[in-house]
């Protein structure tokens, strides 16, 4: 009888003690990123994407100001273009494909003002991606056909300002732009025209307007 009574009383009294740890633990999915690319050089300039359903993140909670996070981040870019070029004179062809892993982990802190949290957050990751693109261009100077793969590694350091917005205690959406500073390990080949493309190792720093705009549940 007195199991049966301590059992009763531990699970009327288990969702107070579950609110009384106050959510430590946050599980999120990223809605979409936003991010770009350079097809063939900077003849071409820089094309945006956006990648959908592209991160889980899981933060832990130290203290009111203080949270431990880690990434694990998918995309999957494929871009098609059959009239790509500033004008008549400069324009081409192109389809490229990338597809990219990575890892994340690092921390936040920040306020939290009513519904909203502005915070900072610095992370150390690393991704790898598969790329491969293939062109045709015209124009007075860089008229032919390239193709090339490209496999990258990336070893880097990733900061930025971040703002939530709490819809209840347990909800909230989160949107992340982000700064990053990486080292490339990238091995591959390809052609433009008659130019040989060759990829070695190289620093490569990147902005985003969107890394991450997730929603996000305390528990």
């Amino acid at each position: 009888m007195k199991n049966l009574l301590f059992y009763i009383l531990a699970f009327t009294l288990l969702p107070f003690n579950i609110q009384a740890q106050d959510n430590k633990n946050e599980l999120g999915v990223s809605l979409f990123s936003i991010g770009s690319f350079e097809p063939y050089g900077t003849d071409y300039g820089k094309v945006t994407y956006i990648s959908p359903i592209n991160s889980i993140i899981y933060k832990r909670a130290i203290n009111d100001n203080l949270k431990l996070r880690g990434i694990l981040t998918a995309e999957t870019n494929a871009s098609k273009s059959y009239n790509y070029g500033p004008n008549p004179y400069w324009g081409g062809s192109y389809s490229h494909t990338a597809r990219s892993l990575g890892l994340a982990l690092g921390a936040q802190t920040g306020r939290t003002y009513n519904k909203f949290s502005p915070y900072g957050y610095a992370d150390f990751f690393y991704k790898k991606t598969l790329e491969t693109a293939e062109y045709t261009a015209t124009g007075m100077d860089i008229g032919g056909y390239g193709k090339y793969t490209k496999d990258t590694k990336s070893f880097g350091a990733r900061i930025g300002l971040g703002l939530e917005y709490s819809f209840t205690k347990t909800i909230s959406l989160s949107w992340e732009p982000s700064i990053s500073l990486a080292q490339n390990i990238i091995k591959g080949g390809g052609h433009q025209g008659d130019i040989s493309l060759d990829y070695y190792n190289e620093p490569a720093a990147s902005y985003r307007a969107v890394n991450i705009l997730a929603v996000n549940v305390k528990f």
